[in-house]
């Protein structure tokens, strides 16, 4: 006995397992069928899909938004991991216990490396131009020092072009907590009060 999968009997059209084969026609219905579907929002399609491209893009703003965010908090963790830590004492004090006090523009800097404790230690040497003196005999050409900048360390990174308000002690080092300071404007509403303010220390001690 041969099995035939199409059934030939009292009707033009095949059918395949027992269904009506209608070719082009089934794909057709199905898309009617598609078409005929209610959109989520009760539109029609067009306007459902034209509607779903805003929200698609404030989607992907929003995710953008909170890896932002996240990389924001990151760093600022970061920072606050890495930053330089000590306890600030009072402007008066520190500007006393300096055996100098004063504003400069570096003009060149250099690596070098200089013996301490015993030990080779690499040390940038920074030839700074006098702005304004404050405290104590400070040439108009003259040379501050610091260890290499690293995240923690508490140095300023001495940079050709910048300036800075230094406070000297017993050596050429500057650091952030024997008062050293950078800043980028003197006029700056800022830095303006605390040069003033500098500037009045030095009056007294006159």
């Amino acid at each position: 006995m041969v099995f035939f999968p199409f059934n030939l009997s009292g009707s033009d059209q095949p059918k395949l397992a027992g269904r009506e084969q209608v070719g082009g026609s089934v794909r057709a219905s199905h898309n009617q069928a598609s078409q005929a579907r209610p959109t989520p929002l009760g539109l029609g399609w067009t306007a459902y899909a034209l509607l779903r491209l805003p929200l698609l893009a404030a989607l992907d703003i929003i995710t953008m938004t909170k890896y932002f965010t996240f990389l924001v908090a990151f760093f600022l963790l970061y920072q606050e991991a890495n930053a330089c830590s000590f306890s600030r004492s009072n402007e008066q004090e520190t500007f006393d216990r300096a055996e100098r006090v004063f504003r400069a523009k570096i003009i060149a800097t250099k690596l070098v490396a200089e013996n301490h404790d015993g030990d080779s230690h690499e040390v940038v040497n920074a030839t700074y131009q006098l702005v304004e003196s404050f405290k104590g005999d400070n040439p108009k050409t003259g040379l501050v020092k610091e260890i290499p900048f690293s995240p923690g360390n508490c140095m300023l990174g001495l940079l050709t072009g910048m300036e800075y308000v230094f406070f000297l002690k017993d050596n050429l080092f500057v650091t952030m907590p024997n008062g050293s300071w950078a800043y980028f404007n003197a006029e700056g509403t800022q830095v303006k009060p605390e040069l003033e303010k500098l500037r009045g220390y030095a009056g007294k001690n006159m």
